[in-house]
C-alpha cells in the first residue's frame, strides 16, 4: 500500500513539474483569438512591437514564443505586415516607456504622437471603447471592446475616441474636418457591429474591464460600479472580492477580461457571511467573457505566466517536492511507528502474561494448600461424619485437559455431565441433603419429575403408594450463571462455577452452619478454586497427581503396584505411526496365541467418543505370515523364547504390516486412526473374544484410607448394559482385586471414586476363571450414579460380601393407587416373593444403561412420554418394588436417557429392559441418531427364550 502511494505521489510530481517547467517560459500564446486580442490591443495604444516567431509544440493550440530584437513600430497591414505566415507583430509595452510617456506633456500632431502623449492610463480608457477589426487572407477577425466605434478600414488599424465630438482633446476638433466627421458617422452606422448578447446588455451599467490583471479605477464604469455599490459598508467586501478577481487574472495572464458587477458585489455578499475565500469556478461565473478566459485558464502551464510566474513555478516544485518527500518519510515512520507498537504491544502482553502465571500459580498454590488443609481435616472427621447429618455438594464436572475438550467439542461436555441426575439419590440416607450443580438450565418438567421421584421414599419405605410426601426440601438445584456467557466454549462444570458468584452465593447458604463437602466429577484446578472459596474439603485427587496417573503410563504403574493381572501389551507409545507398527509387530511376534489386540488412543473418552474412533482392534490371523510363524515356533521349540529366534518372524511381520493391503496396519486400523495416533499416541493391550464376560465394579477411596465398593456390575465398556449384582466372578474374589486397588491409590494420595473393569474368561481345564484388569478411570461414573438411583428405588444397599443387593421393609399387602408418573401399586402375589430369604430380606436384579440416546426424545415432551409409557405398560410398582424407572439427562440435544428395571430374577431383569427398550423405539419411530439397536436382542425369540426361562426360575 505505502509503495503504491509514493508511486502515485511521484507520477503527480512529476505531471506539476512538467506543467511548471512550460510556465517558466518567456511568454505562452494559446490561440488566434488570444493573438489578435494582444496584437490588435496594444498596437492600437501605440507601444512597440517585437517579432516573435511561433514554434507549434505537442500541446496542439499552446505555442511557445522566443523575444527576439525589438524593431520599429509597424502598423497592422493587409497582409500581415512585415510578419508574414507564422509571423505576428506583437507590441510590449516597456516600463522605462510607460515611465517616460507619462512625465511628457500632451501636444498635438498625428494620431500615434498624439496617443502616445496621453499615457498608458487614458489609452487604456480609449481603447475599451475602440472596436477593432483585422482582415489578412480574407478573414475578418473582430474583438468588440464594448465600445461601438467604427471599425477602420479593410487592412489599416484605426483609434477613434468614444468622448464624442465635444469632447477632442488638444485640437483635435481643429485638425478634424467637418466633411470628414460626417463621413466618418455614416461609415460607422453602416459597418458598426451587431447590438451586443442580451446577458451582456443586462450588465452594461455595473460591468467594468481588467486589462492585463489591473483593474482601470478611473473609467467612467468603474465609476459607475462604484458609485452604485460604494454607499455604506458594502464597498468593503465588493473591493476585496474586486482585488481577488484581480490577483485571479494576474496569475493566468488574461490579457482582458470583463467583470459583471451584480455576480460579483452577489459573491462579495456570499463570501462574507461563509467567510471563505472565492474559488476560481466561482470568479469565472462573475465575468461576461467566460469561455475566452476559461479556455486559457485551462490551458497547462498558465498559471505561471504571470508576473511572479517564475517564483511561483519555482515554489510550486519545491512545495510539492518537499510533500512528496516528507510524505515518503512520513510513511516511512508510520511503518516504524506501526513496528513499534507491535513490538511494544507483544512486550506489554508478555509481561502481563508472566504476571498472570504469577498470580496464578500463588492462587492455585493457595487452593492446594488449603484443599490439604481441609481433607486432613475430613480424615480425622470421616468416621464421625457419616453418622451426622451432612449436606453433599455433587458437581459433576469433567474436568479433562484442554486438548481434549477442544477435540469434544461443546455438545461433547455436555453428554459427559448431564447423566449423573442421579446424584440426588443420596438424600435415601435421612441424614443427607443434596446440592447438584447442573450444567444446562433445568426446564420445570424436569425438577418436577425429580421432585415426585424423591417424594416417593415414604411410599416405598412403606409399600403404599399413598405415602409420597413433599422432599423438595431435602435437594436443591444450583445452575450457573456462567452458563449462558460461554456458550460454545469447551469449558467444564467447575470452571463455569468458579465465575458465577450468584450460584456460590446459593451454595453458600444451603451449607451455612453445617458439615458438608464436595463430590466432584474427574477433578481439576478450578474445582480447588470452588472448594476454596466456599471453604468446604472435596472428596478427590490432587489435579497434577491425577494428571501424571490418568493415562495409559500411569495405569500401568498402578496395577502393577497393586499386583492387578495385566494383559499383555505397551502403554504410553509415542505419537509415531512407526513406533506403532513396530510395537505393534514384537507384541505379536511374542505372542502368537492372542488373537486380537486392541490399540486405543491416548486421553479417549468412551462416552463422548464412538469406538470406531478411539480405538481399533488388530487381527494377526489376517496377516499372510501369521501360519508361517506359528510353524517357526513350533520348529524352533524352547529356543523361540531367546529374542535372536524371533527376530525374522518380527522383520516379516513389519514388512506386512506396511503394506496397504487389508491385512496391513493402515487396512485394518485405518489412515484416519493412524493420523489420529500419530498427533495424539496411545497403547497397545491384549483383548479377550466374545466368550470373555466383562465385569464393572466403582470403588470409594476414603479419605481415612478405606475401600468401599459402590457398585458392581455384569458388563462394561461403551456397549451394552449393565446387570446389577455381578455374577462372573466369584464375591471374594472381586473385593480382593477392588482391596488391593485401593491401597494402591491410597498410597500415591488418589482419594476419590475410582472405576475398573476386568475380563474374565475359562482358561484351560482349570475350574477357577482367569481375570485380566482391561481398564482404570478416575472419577465419579454413570454407573455409580445409577447404583445409587437403583439403591433409592429398591430401597436397598449392596452387601459388600455377597455382592448383592438385600432390602428389609415391613411387607404389606395394602392397596394403592399409581399416579401419573408411573407408580403403581398391586397385592403382593406368590410370584413376587421369589427373590425372597427366610430372615424377611428380599434380592433384587437390575438391569441400567445411562447411555441410550434416541433423537426422537427431543420432539416429544417428557410429560406426553410418559403418558406413552404408561400406556404401554411400563412403570414401576412400589409394593414389589419392581418395574422401570427412568432418569432425565438434561442435555442441550435433550436426546439422552437413563433407564433402569428392577426384577426379581436376572432374566427377568434382562427381559423386562428389552422390552421396554423395543416399546419405547416403537413409540418415537424412526430418528436419525439411535443406539437402542446395540442394546436390543438381535432376534426375538431371544426375548421369549429370557421370559420362559426367568418364569421357570
Amino acid at each position: 500500500r505505502e509503495e503504491n502511494v509514493e508511486a502515485s505521489g511521484a507520477a503527480e510530481l512529476k505531471l506539476v513539474i512538467a506543467e511548471a517547467a512550460q510556465g517558466l517560459s518567456p511568454v505562452m500564446i494559446a490561440d488566434d483569438s488570444e493573438r489578435a486580442l494582444t496584437s490588435g490591443l496594444l498596437s492600437a495604444l501605440g507601444t512597440e512591437a517585437r517579432q516573435i516567431p511561433l514554434r507549434p509544440t505537442t500541446a496542439g493550440l499552446t505555442r511557445r514564443a522566443r523575444l527576439a530584437k525589438p524593431t520599429a513600430p509597424l502598423p497592422l497591414e493587409e497582409d500581415g505586415g512585415s510578419g508574414g505566415d507564422g509571423v505576428l507583430q506583437l507590441p510590449l509595452i516597456d516600463d522605462a516607456r510607460r515611465q517616460k510617456r507619462r512625465k511628457r506633456p500632451p501636444a498635438g500632431g498625428s494620431s500615434p504622437d498624439r496617443l502616445e502623449a496621453l499615457g498608458p492610463r487614458r489609452l487604456g480608457a480609449i481603447a475599451l471603447r475602440t472596436t477593432v477589426e483585422w482582415v489578412g487572407d480574407d478573414r475578418l477577425a473582430q474583438l468588440s471592446l464594448g465600445g461601438g466605434k467604427p471599425a477602420a478600414p479593410a487592412g489599416r488599424l484605426r483609434l477613434e475616441s468614444a468622448e464624442g465630438e465635444g469632447r477632442a482633446e488638444q485640437g483635435e476638433s481643429a485638425t478634424r474636418p467637418a466633411t470628414a466627421t460626417a463621413s466618418w458617422r455614416r461609415r460607422r452606422s453602416e459597418t458598426s457591429p451587431k447590438p451586443m448578447a442580451a446577458d451582456v446588455a443586462d450588465c452594461v451599467n455595473t460591468r467594468y474591464a481588467v486589462l492585463n490583471g489591473r483593474t482601470r479605477t478611473e473609467a467612467s464604469d468603474f465609476e459607475a460600479f462604484r458609485r452604485r455599490y460604494g454607499r455604506g459598508s458594502d464597498w468593503g467586501r465588493v473591493a476585496w472580492a474586486a482585488r481577488g478577481m484581480e490577483q485571479f487574472l494576474t496569475a493566468y495572464s488574461v490579457p482582458i477580461a470583463f467583470v459583471n458587477g451584480e455576480k460579483l458585489a452577489a459573491l462579495a455578499e456570499q463570501l462574507d457571511l461563509s467567510g471563505r475565500r472565492p474559488t476560481g469556478a466561482q470568479l469565472l461565473d462573475c465575468l461576461i467573457n467566460r469561455s475566452d478566459v476559461a479556455r486559457l485558464v485551462s490551458q497547462p502551464g498558465r498559471r505561471f505566466s504571470g508576473p511572479d510566474g517564475r517564483f511561483r513555478a519555482c515554489a510550486l516544485i519545491q512545495a510539492r517536492w518537499r510533500g512528496f518527500a516528507q510524505r515518503r518519510r512520513y510513511l516511512e515512520l508510520r511503518r516504524r511507528r506501526q513496528a513499534a507498537v507491535v513490538i511494544a504491544t507483544a512486550w506489554l502482553l508478555q509481561l502481563r502474561r508472566r504476571v498472570a502465571r504469577v498470580r496464578l500459580s500463588e492462587a492455585r498454590s493457595q487452593h492446594l494448600d488449603g484443599y490439604r488443609r481441609r481433607l486432613r481435616l475430613l480424615a480425622k472427621n470421616w468416621a464421625d461424619w457419616q453418622r451426622q447429618r451432612r449436606v453433599l455438594v455433587h458437581i459433576p464436572s469433567a474436568g479433562l485437559s484442554e486438548r481434549t475438550r477442544s477435540r469434544l467439542g461443546d455438545d461433547g461436555i455436555d453428554q459427559l455431565q448431564a447423566g449423573q441426575m442421579a446424584r440426588l439419590c443420596d438424600i435415601r440416607d435421612p441424614n443427607v441433603d443434596v446440592v447438584l450443580v447442573c450444567p444446562r438450565p433445568v426446564s420445570p418438567e424436569v425438577a418436577q419429575y425429580f421432585s415426585r421421584l424423591a417424594g416417593l421414599q415414604p411410599a416405598i419405605r412403606s409399600g403404599r403408594a399413598e405415602d409420597q410426601a413433599d422432599a423438595s426440601r431435602r435437594f436443591r438445584l444450583v445452575v450457573p450463571e456462567a452458563v449462558g456467557q460461554f456458550r460454545g466454549l469447551p469449558l467444564c462444570l467447575s470452571t463455569l462455577l468458579n465465575y458465577s458468584p450468584k450460584a456460590l452465593r446459593q451454595i453458600r447458604e444451603v451449607v451455612a452452619g453445617r458439615r458438608a463437602f464436595i463430590v466432584p466429577g474427574l477433578a481439576c484446578a478450578d474445582d480447588l478454586a470452588v472448594a476454596d472459596q466456599l471453604d468446604l474439603p472435596i472428596l478427590c485427587p490432587e489435579p497434577g497427581a491425577l494428571r501424571l496417573y490418568s493415562g495409559s503410563a500411569g495405569v500401568g504403574e498402578i496395577l502393577r503396584a497393586a499386583g492387578l493381572p495385566m494383559p499383555p501389551g505397551e502403554a504410553g507409545l509415542a505419537a509415531s505411526v512407526e513406533c506403532l507398527a513396530d510395537r505393534l509387530a514384537a507384541l505379536v511376534t511374542s505372542n502368537l496365541d492372542v488373537g486380537r489386540w486392541q490399540v486405543t488412543l491416548e486421553d479417549s473418552v468412551d462416552e463422548a467418543e464412538d469406538a470406531d474412533r478411539s480405538r481399533r482392534v488388530f487381527d494377526p490371523e489376517r496377516l499372510r505370515c501369521h501360519q508361517w510363524a506359528l510353524e517357526e515356533r513350533q520348529r524352533l521349540g524352547e529356543a523361540w523364547s531367546m529374542s535372536w529366534s524371533q527376530e525374522s518372524v518380527k522383520l516379516k511381520v513389519l514388512e506386512e504390516l506396511h503394506q496397504s493391503d487389508s491385512a496391513g496396519l493402515s487396512g485394518q486400523c485405518g489412515r484416519e486412526f493412524l493420523a489420529e495416533f500419530a498427533a495424539r499416541g496411545g497403547c497397545i493391550r491384549a483383548c479377550a473374544d466374545g466368550r470373555a464376560a466383562r465385569v464393572s465394579a466403582d470403588l470409594c477411596v476414603e479419605p481415612s484410607g478405606a475401600v468401599r465398593l459402590v457398585s458392581c456390575a455384569d458388563g462394561g465398556g461403551s456397549g451394552g448394559p449393565r446387570f446389577v449384582p455381578q455374577s462372573a466372578l466369584p464375591p471374594s474374589r472381586l473385593s480382593e482385586l477392588c482391596g488391593r486397588l485401593g491401597s494402591a491409590c491410597f498410597e500415591r494420595r488418589l482419594i476419590g471414586h475410582v472405576s475398573v473393569e476386568f475380563d474374565v474368561f475359562q482358561e484351560g481345564g482349570s475350574s477357577a476363571p482367569a481375570v485380566l484388569t482391561a481398564g482404570l478411570r478416575f472419577g465419579y461414573s454413570d454407573t455409580a450414579a445409577m447404583a445409587q438411583l437403583l439403591q433409592f428405588a429398591t430401597n436397598s444397599s449392596l452387601d459388600p460380601v455377597g455382592h448383592e443387593l438385600t432390602m428389609r421393609r415391613r411387607l404389606s399387602g395394602g392397596g394403592g393407587g399409581g399416579g401419573s408418573s408411573g407408580v403403581r401399586h398391586r397385592p403382593r402375589t406368590a410370584a413376587a416373593a421369589v427373590g425372597s430369604t427366610g430372615s424377611g430380606r428380599q434380592r433384587r436384579f437390575a438391569a441400567l444403561s445411562a447411555g441410550l440416546r434416541h433423537s426422537g426424545l427431543a420432539a416429544v415432551d417428557f410429560g406426553v412420554f410418559f403418558q406413552l409409557c404408561k400406556a404401554r405398560g411400563v412403570g414401576f410398582d412400589v409394593a414389589d418394588l419392581t418395574g422401570t424407572v427412568f432418569c432425565l439427562a438434561e442435555s442441550a440435544r435433550r436426546d439422552r436417557l437413563c433407564v433402569l428395571t428392577v426384577s426379581n430374577g436376572p432374566h427377568r431383569a434382562r427381559a423386562e429392559f428389552a422390552r421396554v427398550l423395543a416399546a419405547i423405539n416403537e413409540e418415537l419411530g424412526a430418528a436419525e441418531l439411535s443406539n437402542f439397536a446395540d442394546y436390543l436382542p438381535p432376534e426375538g425369540e431371544r426375548v421369549e427364550r429370557l421370559k420362559a426361562r426367568g418364569s421357570e426360575a
